[in-house]
C-alpha cells in the first residue's frame, strides 16, 4: 500500500522503452551471475535475532478487529532487506540492512492504520475505532480535545457519545492516560511509549 491518488493519464498502455528495458535486462542478467541460480539468501545471526524479535512482539499485538494491518507484512520485510542486500552488494542478510526492511515493514503497518476504513457494528463502535485510529497515527500524546478536533465525534454524535466513547475505552484499557511533568494526554495502549512519557 501506498500514500497517493490514482490518475489516469492514457487510455491504452504506451509502449515500454526498449532501451530502458534492455538496461534493466541487463542489470537482473548481472545480478543473476554474481549472486548465482541457487544462491539462498540468509541472515546472520544478528540480523535473525532482530528480525525474531520484532515478528514476536508483532504477532503479539492485539489489533482488536483482525490482522489486516499486519498481514504478509513479515514476507514483505524479508523480500525487501533481500533486494536491499543485493542492492548494496551484500549475499548475506546483515543487521544493518533487516533494519532497513523492518523500517520499511513499521512505516507499512502505520500506513494501513491511517488509511484503513472506519468500521463499526452502531454508532458506538464506529466512535471507539475513530479515536482508536487517530491515536494509532499521532507520533506523541495528544490531549482530549485534539482526539474531538481529529474525529470531530462531539459536534456529530454529541457530548454523550463522546464522553462514552473514551470512556469505554479507558474502562477497557484500550487507551491510556499518559503524564510528562504537568502535562497530561492520551496514547494507545499497545503503542510504545514515547521516551519522557509515564502512565
Amino acid at each position: 500500500m501506498v500514500p497517493g491518488q490514482i490518475e489516469q493519464h492514457f487510455s491504452l498502455p504506451l509502449p515500454i522503452n526498449q532501451d530502458v528495458k534492455s538496461k534493466l535486462q541487463n542489470q537482473v542478467k548481472c545480478l543473476a551471475e554474481k549472486v548465482g541460480i541457487n544462491h539462498i539468501m540468509k541472515l546472520d545471526d544478528d540480523a535473525f535475532k532482530l528480525y525474531d524479535k520484532w515478528y514476536r512482539k508483532m504477532k503479539s499485538i492485539d489489533l482488536k478487529t483482525d490482522d489486516s494491518l499486519t498481514k504478509r507484512i513479515e514476507w514483505h520485510v524479508l523480500k525487501l532487506s533481500m533486494v536491499i542486500a543485493l542492492s548494496d552488494g551484500k549475499y548475506t542478510i546483515d543487521l544493518e540492512t533487516i533494519r532497513k526492511g523492518i523500517l520499511i515493514g513499521k512505516w507499512q503497518i502505520g500506513l494501513r492504520k491511517r488509511l484503513k476504513p472506519i468500521q463499526g457494528d452502531n454508532v458506538w463502535a464506529q466512535c471507539e475505532n475513530k479515536i482508536i485510529k487517530v491515536l494509532s497515527s499521532c507520533k506523541t500524546p495528544i490531549t482530549k480535545s485534539k482526539i474531538n478536533t481529529d474525529t470531530n465525534i462531539k459536534n456529530r454524535q454529541g457530548i454523550k457519545v463522546w464522553e462514552n466513547s473514551m470512556n469505554n475505552l479507558l474502562r477497557d484499557g484500550d487507551i491510556i492516560k499518559v503524564t510528562k511533568g504537568k502535562k497530561q494526554k492520551y496514547w494507545l495502549k499497545q503503542r510504545e511509549l514515547p521516551q519522557g512519557w509515564e502512565v
